[in-house]
């Protein structure tokens, strides 16, 4: 569709959004970022997209005016009882672009969106760590002998995204009693953060909504999956570049209805606009689960959407890090170089039925009509998730990936370049490298979707999927000099949110149907491994008055150290020299202080009280 025209087609396409109860699709906006970038979300399920359905929302840095995605959105397809086709998914733009609404659906089977129950989660909730660690600082304080809260923490009040954190589900109505994650201070099953009981979120900074597809599909046309999708977005506050580039997503699909669905693929649509949009071009790297865009040519100038990003452009994409769980049979599955022995995760480890997928194919899609266009129904999703084109055709490696040739050899990824020397992408069939810049492509509007799968979700059945939006810009070399440096963030994220220390039990150690229940105490936020309960900082003299020693057994010279207030301003930022630091806090006003040190994937916290 023209940008131009599509302020026209929201209003047009508005009232299919609206069905006959008279409930609206979504109407909440917000965002998510750091000092490193600026991330709108859309209570209707479109990460990067700008609320007016007409202007790109993903901003690196903040203020620049430089964007690099217009929007990006899931699409899930499956067959059903009959083999009849379900499908839902979001595109770029505004309401006519998602088959989404807000709210979780019914546990019975039926799958039934309750329209009171939609108004109320029209909302997008959005926490700090900080807040999360300062109420549970309070709660120690209160449960201690030792500890006078109201000298230490003199009328402290919980932040109202505590309060308000949407943690149960009524249970009258039908619904799941466990919405958003929590950590049951007091162990009694029931959200309550006046007995200490904080939101469980991942990174420094998350925002949670909950949404499902069982209305009008507007995008897809296609029948509802009765699919409840619990979204997640996340970001670090960190020195490391890397990771501060990075916004995360955990998608968390639940199946509500009574059908058994085959055939699933759950795919990512990222309609990349690196600065200017239309001088793109993009690639996939399967071995680390990446696609993703790199400008075209040397400088990437102004266009109507932004000021561009000048003379050494960046490049950005999307890891898939965690996929959905293979079928189990009963083995530890062997790496083989064949999807999804090749990307996938838990292959050859000792343990038996935790593999998982990695990308299990990647494409793109033109803004024209024709074999490669702008899918118009249920049928052309699926196609699209499934390796195929519009007309059918699969997508074939070479030139742009279409070819009416019966011998072409099928491709699951577009644009690997020299990332697949073993032909993973082709059935084990190695290929020379195949990129837009060897094939002499006119750069332009590229949109492309990144495909895990094809699985069986039963009725009841969870899938958790964890995906990484990355920013890497070299400080030269040109174009493809940023891709190289978009490798190493994957990398980094990869390493990052796993943990180098311990792993990262909230994301991947536990069951699928449990990874968004009550969180245990220590996995107060699990984007790295958090020791705030086990191997805290060891701060003293506690209280301080002039001199603070800083104790991280374990950690070297190097790691970050910070010191936050008790309203989370930064009022001291420095690096380790070592096992033992030490810091001036003499000009320090007098309050309570939180004390973290981040090293090599691990996090140590403790309280400070100056005098």
């Amino acid at each position: 569709m023209n940008r131009s025209s599509l302020c026209l087609a929201l209003l047009s396409a508005y009232a299919w959004a609206i069905p006959v109860d008279g409930t609206a699709q979504g109407t909440a906006i917000t965002s998510i970022g750091n000092d490193r970038l600026e991330v709108g979300l859309t209570s209707w399920g479109l990460i990067g997209a700008g609320a007016d359905g007409a202007s790109p929302a993903f901003e690196v840095p903040p203020g620049a005016g430089a964007h690099v995605l217009w929007g990006s959105g899931l699409w899930v397809t499956g067959r059903g009882p009959g083999d009849a086709l379900h499908a839902a998914g979001a595109d770029y733009g505004g309401l006519f672009d998602s088959d989404y609404w807000t709210g979780p659906l019914t546990t019975d089977g039926s799958a039934t969106a309750l329209p009171g129950v939609a108004q109320a989660y029209d909302r997008i909730w959005c926490v700090e760590r900080f807040d999360i660690e300062q109420h549970l600082n309070f709660h120690d304080c209160v449960d201690d002998p030792d500890c006078d809260e109201a000298l230490v923490f003199p009328g402290y009040q919980p932040a109202q995204s505590l309060i308000d954190w949407p943690a149960m589900g009524d249970i009258a109505l039908g619904l799941d009693p466990y919405q958003a994650p929590f950590v049951d201070r007091d162990g009694d099953g029931a959200y309550d953060p006046d007995l200490g009981d904080v939101p469980c979120i991942l990174g420094d900074r998350a925002c949670f909504m909950v949404l499902n597809d069982q209305r009008p599909h507007s995008f897809s046309q296609g029948l509802p999956l009765g699919i409840e999708l619990r979204l997640m977005p996340f970001v670090f506050d960190t020195n490391d570049p890397e990771l501060a580039n990075t916004l995360f997503l955990r998608a968390h699909v639940i199946n509500r209805s009574s059908n058994a669905y085959t055939d699933v693929r759950i795919g990512l649509h990222t309609d990349f606009d690196l600065g200017d949009p239309e001088d793109d071009m993009i690639g996939t790297d399967p071995s680390r689960n990446l696609w993703f865009a790199y400008n075209g040519d040397g400088f990437d100038g102004p266009s109507i959407w932004g000021p561009g990003f000048g003379g050494q452009p960046p490049a950005f994409g999307v890891r898939l890090i965690k996929g959905p769980l293979v079928e189990a049979d009963g083995n530890d599955d062997p790496v083989v170089p064949l999807i999804p022995g090749f990307n996938g995760q838990g292959f050859a480890d000792q343990q038996i039925d935790n593999e998982r997928f990695g990308l299990t194919g990647s494409r793109y899609y033109t803004t024209t009509s024709g074999a490669t266009g702008v899918p118009q129904s249920a049928v052309d999703v699926e196609r699209y998730l499934a390796g195929q084109w519009l007309d059918g055709l699969p997508q074939t490696y070479g030139g742009n990936g279409y070819s009416l040739d019966p011998n072409a050899t099928p491709a699951r990824f577009v644009y690997p370049g020299d990332s697949d020397p073993l032909g993973a992408g082709t059935d084990g069939a190695a290929q020379a490298p195949w990129s837009e810049v060897s094939e002499g492509n006119t750069p332009g509007d590229r949109r492309m979707v990144g495909v895990t799968g094809p699985f069986v979700l039963e009725s009841g059945e969870h899938a958790d999927l964890l995906f990484a939006y990355l920013f890497a810009q070299a400080p030269s070399g040109g174009p493809l000099a940023s891709v190289t440096a978009l490798q190493a963030a994957a990398d980094s994220a990869l390493v990052n949110v796993i943990g180098d220390v311990g792993g990262m039990a909230g994301v991947f150690g536990i069951a699928e149907e449990n990874a968004l229940s009550v969180c245990a105490p220590h996995l107060v936020t699990v984007g790295l491994v958090d020791h705030r309960r086990s191997m805290g900082v060891q701060v003293f003299p506690n209280p301080a008055t002039d001199q603070l020693v800083v104790l991280t057994p374990g950690t070297a010279a190097g790691a970050e150290l910070t010191l936050r207030d008790a309203s989370g301003r930064l009022v001291r930022a420095m690096r380790t020299t070592g096992e033992r630091s030490a810091i001036d806090v003499s000009d320090l006003a007098k309050g309570v202080y939180l004390c973290e040190v981040t090293d090599r994937g691990a996090r140590f916290t403790g309280m400070l009280v100056k005098e």
